[in-house]
């Protein structure tokens, strides 16, 4: 049986640096040639980079010192006569960003997060898979099932696990209204939010667009919002997963006193962290990380539904 020190939450838990870019993810946008800005416009000019992206300035054409992406896209919104979404500054918001199509990459406190592809959200899902299982061979119960039990305990904790973790990186890096993958890509309730110019033309971009933020919304509003309202910090996720992993329904029958000896030490360790970090509300604090897991379960199932309505989830 695994120890439940303080320790052993934190050093077993994978949760800030779950997964490595590790070529997932490039960082940076568009490098654009100094040879294509105007005489006396050379991007070394220009220290605190474009003016709405941050990234590489090639010129200051139009009066700001700016990409050759949001070059492009101010110039064609002026000649389309594109009206452009105003919720905050022109100069900052994602509607502008969205629609640069030179540069695939949003900056968002102070990092490039790139839009998640259909690969991303792939291989984010197995990833939890793996993750959700090995955090499982910990426990003596979870060892013990069969390999068919195993599975089909893995079918909800595998989303679990990975909605801890990108709710635990969503809390602590995301802006409002994004959703972080563990690879740091970004989804966002705006389908369109940094979708390829040609993925946004295809037939069923219309039908995504309408079923996409319904998994973005759940995730955010039962998940990564609370998370970041009530700063739940590493080992509470810790706790959570393995609370939300002991305490499915009809899985340990054979070993369910060991399952709710582990969970209710986990619990105690909960309570013992709580009164150390919250000693004037230890009580409340407990209460509100526990509350989590119904909320957490709520989103696997927005996540199970919009799996079954639509290939979005698969075809970002």
């Amino acid at each position: 049986m695994p120890p439940t020190s303080e320790s052993h939450w934190f050093s077993a838990s994978p949760i800030a640096p779950i997964m490595s870019s590790g070529g997932l993810m490039t960082y940076g946008g568009t490098s654009s040639s100094p040879e294509l800005s105007p005489p006396g416009t050379s991007s070394t000019q220009f220290d605190d980079g474009c003016a709405v992206c941050g990234d590489r300035v090639n010129g200051k054409r139009y009066g700001a010192p700016a990409c050759l992406g949001c070059i492009v896209f101010f110039r064609r919104a002026v000649t389309n006569d594109v009206t452009i979404p105003m919720y905050m500054s022109i100069l900052s918001t994602p509607e502008v960003l969205h629609r640069r199509t030179s540069c695939p990459y949003l900056k968002l406190n102070g990092t490039n997060h790139r839009r998640a592809r259909a690969q991303d959200v792939n291989s984010m899902l197995k990833l939890g898979l793996i993750d959700a299982a090995t955090w499982g061979n910990q426990f003596e119960p979870f060892r013990r099932l069969s390999t068919e039990d195993k599975k089909h305990i893995l079918t909800e904790f595998g989303f679990t696990f990975m909605l801890v973790d990108q709710g635990f990186k969503t809390a602590q890096k995301a802006e409002e209204g994004f959703w972080l993958l563990q690879n740091d890509t970004f989804m966002h309730e705006d389908y369109f939010l940094g979708l390829p110019e040609d993925d946004a033309k295809k037939e069923n971009a219309a039908t995504k667009a309408k079923l996409h933020p319904l998994f973005v919304n759940e995730s955010l509003n039962c998940v990564g919002y609370p998370f970041r309202t009530l700063q739940i910090d590493e080992f509470e996720c810790a706790v959570l997963k393995t609370v939300l992993l002991l305490t499915q329904q009809g899985i340990f029958k054979e070993h369910s006193d060991a399952a709710r000896d582990i969970s209710n030490r986990c619990m105690q360790e909960l309570m013992d962290y709580a009164q150390r970090k919250h000693p004037d509300a230890a009580a409340e604090r407990f209460g509100t990380v526990i509350l989590l897991t119904s909320s957490i379960r709520c989103s696997i199932n927005a996540l199970y539904n919009q799996t079954r309505v639509s290939d979005s989830l698969c075809t970002i």
